[in-house]
């Protein structure tokens, strides 16, 4: 017997649907589905099929939880024993918590994400004309079950595999006929499996390359939780879209969503839509003929037909000028790029991967971004946690990127974190994120020559000079008779840096600004070169420190 697993993706003119309202983005193994939530009142979420929202899983309970709407919007574990969970945090009976945009929960072996107002997915073939081509095509025996928004199960009774092969043939091209997507990952009993759950586990096999077993695993957490979530939608070709602050790790997802694809092995290219001039990105996206524009002097195939058969990365999209993303809707709508200058449109197979770091269906509403195009690109959304909400992953991220420095540079051995310095990682609320903290660990992996980072190798001048001006801050917001403002929710609630520790960063400092002088000569403007400061600031804190100004030498500066 053969089992062969068809797949089609989503393009097209969107569901008719109303376009307020959040989402329930639901991915089991090897198949998902995207649910619209009501703005009020309850929703049952279990296996048993009169539940609001029916979750066929065996690994959930016939009536397993509820979701109720609010607002706040807070899920309630029912009892059956079974798991639920959000952000891995477990949900007890009697005690509902909270979830927004953007939160993931699990359900048994289920994943599910909440997302934020849009609408479905669009689709370019209707999952009727999926479903007439699939009836047409296979026997009375035969059996087709639905896996999620136009995926398909089919079962093959007694085909023989040189047979299964001319129905899968067949399939594509009528799908493709009537502009679908088709994907048909195959699956042959006993071959390949003797169980369901194995046939549908080589059959995605074949549509999902995993991630080389190279590749760092995600911190636990926050993070682990969107990477899974990652593996279990990658193999399909619904857009993506990721939000989050500057530096919290967007392109890496993105490069995660590509390396788990079926695309895998074809290409992934960026485009920074901030980085370009209007001119220059409409260039880029869609190429131009010769003679086009001035300095067109040859013709140039622009990145989306490059990218063909590969996933497109359009980073911070959310700066894309509006000319611009009229133009990519129509890309996106018809699978088609025309060049600047050009007669006739070229067809394309790319996936499309966006990221920024703006509030989209804000700017959708202020009008400077396209609503249809919003919801195009928003297929499904990730939202990825700035590292200050991310305390307890600071350590394992800090000593991976320790372990890639020092492969950079060719050091053997590994230095340690002290504690000092772990404690000082975890209080700084890192603005810059992930970004910001791979620099200070190069930094003080490069200044760094025995066994252990200590508080000299950071650029603890600048961490410390945050926390004094947090300290200012809050005693200034203070009324007068009144305690200072608590620490930002940022940090969730940890305390202003310890007395210890700042007295700690202070001999640091001061000591760095003693070495720096003495291999300097004495010499004040290299060694506030050195230390990265001015020379005004150095000599404030050679009196701060109450370190002795060098004396002027013949033919030195002081």
């Amino acid at each position: 017997m053969g089992a062969g697993l068809a797949k089609t993706e989503a393009q097209g003119a969107p569901d008719a649907h109303p376009s307020g309202g959040l989402r329930l983005f639901v991915a089991g193994e090897g198949r998902f589905a995207t649910h619209h939530l009501p703005d009020s009142g309850e929703v049952t979420i279990g296996r048993q099929p009169g539940c609001e929202l029916h979750v066929d899983d065996p690994s959930v309970a016939p009536r397993h939880a509820v979701l109720s709407m609010g607002p706040p919007v807070r899920i309630a574990d029912l009892g059956s024993g079974l798991l639920t969970s959000v952000h891995q945090h477990r949900v007890l009976p009697g005690h509902p918590v909270e979830v927004a945009p953007g939160d993931i929960l699990h359900l048994g072996g289920v994943i599910l994400m909440v997302e934020g107002r849009g609408t479905a997915p669009p689709r370019s073939c209707p999952s009727a004309a999926i479903e007439e081509i699939l009836a047409s095509s296979i026997r009375l025996v035969d059996v087709v079950a639905v896996g999620g928004p136009s995926d398909y199960e089919v079962m093959l009774v007694d085909t023989p595999p040189e047979d299964l092969k001319l129905v899968v043939s067949r399939l594509e091209t009528q799908l493709a006929e009537r502009g679908g997507k088709p994907r048909i990952g195959m699956a042959i009993y006993p071959r390949d499996g003797r169980s369901a759950d194995e046939l549908l586990s080589h059959a995605n096999g074949e549509l999902a390359p995993r991630m080389p077993a190279t590749e760092a695993a995600p911190a636990p957490g926050a993070m682990q939780d969107l990477y899974s979530m990652v593996e279990r939608i990658a193999w399909s070709d619904i857009s993506v879209l990721i939000f989050g602050e500057t530096g919290v790790g967007k392109e890496r997802l993105a490069e995660a969503v590509h390396k788990n694809s079926r695309r895998a092995s074809m290409p992934f290219l960026r485009l920074n839509c901030a980085a370009l001039t209007e001119t220059l990105l409409e260039s880029e996206l869609f190429g131009h003929e010769k003679g086009s524009f001035t300095g067109a002097q040859s013709a140039k195939a622009g990145l989306l037909e490059s990218a063909n058969g590969g996933t497109v990365f359009l980073d911070e999209v959310g700066d894309m000028p509006m000319t611009t993303q009229v133009k990519l809707l129509r890309v996106i709508e018809e699978r088609k790029v025309r060049r600047v200058g050009a007669l006739k449109p070229l067809p394309i197979d790319v996936r499309f991967v966006a990221a920024t770091n703006r509030d989209l269906e804000l700017e959708v509403q202020r009008g400077s971004f396209r609503k249809d195009l919003f919801f195009r690109l928003n297929g499904i959304s990730f939202v990825i946690p700035p590292l200050r909400e991310r305390v307890g992953e600071i350590e394992g991220l800090a000593r991976g990127l320790i372990s890639e420095a020092c492969q950079r540079m060719g050091r053997a051995q590994e230095p340690e974190l002290s504690p000092e310095v772990l404690a000082l990682l975890q209080q700084y609320p890192w603005p810059g994120n992930i970004r910001e903290l791979r620099n200070a660990i190069e930094r003080a992996v490069l200044l760094c020559t025995g066994e252990r980072l200590e508080l000299p190798h950071l650029p603890a001048e600048k961490m410390s000079s945050h926390f004094a001006a947090r300290r200012t801050a809050h005693a200034a917001a203070a009324p007068p008779g009144l305690a200072p403002l608590p620490p930002p929710p940022g940090l969730r609630g940890a305390p202003l840096l310890p007395l210890e520790l700042r007295e700690q960063l202070a001999q640091a400092e001061r000591q760095r600004i003693v070495e720096a002088l003495s291999r300097c000569a004495g010499n004040q403007t290299e060694a506030a070169q050195a230390l990265g400061i001015s020379r005004r600031t150095l000599v404030k804190r050679l009196a701060a420190f109450n370190i002795p100004r060098p004396r002027k030498r013949q033919g030195t500066e002081p």
